[in-house]
């Protein structure tokens, strides 16, 4: 991949995160969805049906700047355009669904599981095309742990307790490697790389400081948003290992009442932190565009599930912990 010409990188670059600006728009329509009542969901109906067409519309941008890519880059990218129509098919689907009467809630989703699997699939063969010391490999692999946690959760031989704990188990690995993706991103070669060959059609003949550290900058907030995600998913977790000990004990059932009101707390406040990881995630994309002079104002859209406090991610424990950790070199 690197052995490409800056142009030709710059434009697998570009092609590439139009396709991740419409995942994480996807991202986006799942957080709404799935947390919001029905009402809600139907007095926005005819917004959400807009957004599946401004989502298909980024795609279609994608496949667009892809047709310029290399043969040879544009192997990869057929991999995350097949995850990503994977991707927004499941959400159409689910979508169709959400005024369905009958309660899915404890049958296994396998639609869902499809999908999960489309992204084991496609974060382990894109790993192949990257060097092993490259930031990404890192996402890559922590996205991989996540996705066979909650596949592993699925299966049918599992018990009650063990969906918790191989996500248990799952999220705490994940958390590892962010935490390693985040100290070396500013030793890492592949960023200077890739931002250079974004500002390749700039007139400028050096690198432009200020604007590299905002590219820095964001990238290691994302990372931080996932990391605070993967935090709050793995206490999740162990509150649901606790309450499924609980439940196979004498306790009275004002305690299970209480367990079970503290799991949907915590759900809630997952949407929430969720919605900070979408946020990042979309700011990333535009500010990568942005760089390449390629992005396209008319395909910015506004979230429809927000953060409602996202300032609250500069003041988390998970912010604090990594801005303070020492800048490390790759060893994955």
């Amino acid at each position: 991949m690197f052995k490409e010409s800056q142009k030709s990188l710059k434009n697998y670059i570009v092609s590439k995160t139009y396709l991740e600006y419409a995942q994480w728009l996807l991202r986006d329509i799942d957080n709404f969805i799935s947390f919001a009542s029905k009402p809600v969901i139907a007095s926005r109906y005819g917004e959400v049906e807009t957004r599946f067409k401004d989502i298909q519309a980024i795609i279609d941008k994608a496949d667009e700047v892809n047709q310029d890519n290399s043969p040879v880059l544009q192997e990869p990218f057929k991999l995350h355009y097949a995850h990503t129509i994977s991707f927004y098919s499941y959400e159409r689907y689910d979508f169709s669904r959400c005024f369905d009467e009958e309660d899915e809630s404890l049958e296994t989703d396998f639609a869902l599981v499809d999908v999960l699997q489309s992204g084991l699939e496609t974060n382990t063969a894109y790993k192949s095309y990257l060097p092993s010391d490259h930031y990404e490999s890192y996402l890559c692999e922590a996205a991989c742990i996540e996705s066979q946690a909650f596949l592993d959760s699925y299966s049918a031989e599992a018990t009650s307790l063990q969906p918790s704990l191989s996500n248990r188990e799952g999220a705490a690995s994940a958390m590892d490697i962010l935490e390693q993706t985040y100290q070396i991103i500013d030793s890492n070669e592949y960023r200077v790389k890739e931002f250079d060959a974004l500002c390749s059609s700039s007139q400028q003949l050096t690198i432009d400081h200020s604007a590299f550290n905002r590219f820095q900058k964001i990238q290691k907030l994302y990372i931080v948003s996932l990391y605070r995600e993967a935090q709050i998913q793995l206490d999740l977790y162990m509150l649901i290992q606790e309450f499924a000990e609980q439940t196979t004990e004498e306790y009275p059932s004002e305690q299970a009442d209480k367990a079970m009101l503290a799991i949907e707390n915590f759900e809630l406040k997952i949407v929430e932190v969720s919605a900070c990881s979408v946020r990042t995630a979309l700011a990333l994309c535009e500010q990568t565009l942005k760089i390449a002079n390629s992005f396209d104002e008319d395909l910015q859209v506004k979230m429809l599930r927000p953060a409602t406090n996202f300032e609250e991610l500069f003041h988390s424990l998970e912010y604090n912990y990594l801005t303070n950790l020492p800048v490390a070199v790759p060893t994955l």
